[in-house]
């Protein structure tokens, strides 16, 4: 899954019109018209859907698809917080902290995806001393 198809999902999810994407965008630091915001909705095209190879590569010339990297949608779904929660303001003395970080849910995952199999295994196991 692309990040593309992550803000495809989102944005049909929470039902947000175009010009709230810029808005949100705007509040994650990141200026983007509503025609960008378009480009970055479009679905990409699959070849299955089109009978001949000329079809297809003829509609993919015509795709305008602008991708988007980690650093965009981190900003967008910081802006998205901001969007429905409200600017957080940081206490005295604290820094103030994007609300959310694409490395720690990456990390957070990959820790998640490496404890599965010690779970699976530890299942097998005998969970008292005193089973059979």
């Amino acid at each position: 899954m692309t990040n593309n198809d992550i803000l495809i999902r989102l944005r049909y999810a929470l039902d947000i019109k175009d010009n709230d994407m810029v808005e949100i965008f705007k509040l994650g630091d990141i200026d983007v018209t509503r025609e960008e915001v378009q480009m970055m909705l479009t679905k990409e095209i699959d070849s299955y859907d089109y009978d001949t190879e000329e079809e297809y590569e003829q509609a993919l010339g015509e795709e305008e698809i602008l991708p988007i990297n980690n650093n965009k949608l981190e900003s967008f779904l910081n802006g998205l917080i901001i969007f429905k929660r409200g600017r957080r303001e940081p206490k005295p003395g604290q820094p103030a902290k994007p609300s959310f970080s694409i490395e720690e849910y990456s990390f957070n995952l990959g820790m998640l995806f490496k404890s599965i199999p010690i779970v699976i295994t530890g299942i097998r196991r005998n969970i008292s001393n005193h089973a059979s």
